[in-house]
């Protein structure tokens, strides 16, 4: 059973340990806000139609893609869609631009609390070792001067105690590379679908792609 031993730990392992429980919950409340971003949003799917039909702004769209909600649908080319012009295929095009730039301001800027999180893992990770390293020794001669007990059992307890600290914020840890993890896989998948997504539309807007009769001579 875990036990922190509180009462006879160290000012440094005290701290120690207050620190790794507000990093966890600060991880937690930062993950949940990035969540929220990645799996809300106003409205529903949308697509380039819409983006065509003025009926959603670039902003809203480039959010729609953080939360992975348009879906590619192909741009029929000029002498299928004879409403499409070059003027406006134009201002489409620059209307998805605006809205990738959106979109890689959003991600850029959850990429940044993604890699705080991982600075806070390998910092808990740091001061773990740097806990078992320089209080190993002085908790032993605590509990041999106190406990009026021989060395090796002095170093068993001191083993014990320095396992649970270390316990305590191994699953610290554990929490926080979990959190980072699957924030950086969500926001790595939002990228290629949004990636693909605009490459695909861009050179649809950007080329005319008359469809020819095979049987024309």
């Amino acid at each position: 059973m875990l036990e922190l031993h509180w009462s006879d730990a160290p000012l440094f392992a005290r701290l120690f340990l207050v620190y790794v429980g507000l990093v966890v919950t600060l991880a937690i409340i930062r993950g949940l806000r990035l969540m929220w971003r990645f799996f809300t949003v106003r409205g529903g799917r949308t697509s380039i139609k819409d983006l065509r039909a003025n009926s959603i702004g670039p902003d809203l769209f480039a959010e729609s893609a953080f939360v992975n909600r348009v879906r590619y649908e192909p741009t029929p080319g000029r002498s299928l869609d004879k409403s499409r012009s070059p003027a406006h295929d134009q201002a489409v095009l620059q209307t998805l631009q605006i809205a990738d730039s959106k979109f890689r301001y959003s991600a850029r800027f959850s990429e940044i609390k993604i890699a705080s999180i991982r600075r806070l893992f390998w910092l808990t990770v740091l001061l773990s070792m740097l806990l078992v390293t320089f209080e190993a020794f002085s908790i032993w001669r605590g509990i041999y001067d106190e406990s009026k007990v021989t060395g090796l059992y002095a170093w068993v307890k001191t083993v014990r105690i320095l396992f649970d600290w270390l316990s305590f914020a191994l699953g610290g840890c554990a929490i926080l590379f979990i959190i980072s993890s699957f924030l950086d896989g969500t926001l790595q998948r939002r990228r290629v679908c949004w990636e693909y997504f605009y490459l695909r539309t861009s050179i649809e807007l950007s080329t005319d792609r008359p469809q020819h009769d095979p049987r024309e001579k």
